[in-house]
């Protein structure tokens, strides 16, 4: 009796806490989504009027997705695309943001991609032992009413 309620006990706090995490990974993947997004339309706008910038919608674009870098990858722009060996010099032209923005995109796309193996190893390990539970679960059932 005790064993089971403590094992029915134990798998319900544990599907509590994995619906939890669960929630928390979707929140950042939508973040990260969306981050993904922005540097998408930010391109898409930067290269479809390039000839029509004058370097202040330029340099919005780059303050925007500067904002989001920060916000998703927890660090600056700079840091994100600095080529090491490479001076920190950067020359606002629309083909430079426009590489900058490419390379943060690729970033944001990694970060996404470790979210989702992060994630699938997670709800694996939590599956595996949500399984050993039950099965345990079953067998003290099992001489429980052997015994009675």
């Amino acid at each position: 009796g005790k064993e089971i309620d403590g094992l029915t006990e134990k798998m319900k706090v544990a599907k509590e806490k994995r619906t939890g995490e669960h929630a928390i990974f979707v929140e950042n993947l939508a973040d990260v989504d969306g981050a993904i997004s922005a540097c998408d339309r930010a391109l898409e706008s930067l290269k479809t009027s390039k000839s029509d910038l004058g370097g202040k919608v330029e340099l919005e674009a780059l303050a925007q997705i500067q904002a989001v870098a920060r916000t998703i990858l927890g660090t600056d722009l700079a840091i994100v695309v600095a080529q090491p060996g490479k001076a920190h010099e950067y020359k606002y032209h629309a083909n430079d943001i426009i590489a900058t923005i490419e390379a943060l995109g690729k970033k944001f796309t990694e970060k996404k991609n470790d979210l989702e193996q992060e994630e699938f190893d997670t709800n694996a390990a939590f599956d595996h032992r949500q399984l050993s539970m039950a099965s345990e679960k079953k067998f003290a059932e099992k001489d429980k009413s052997e015994k009675e």
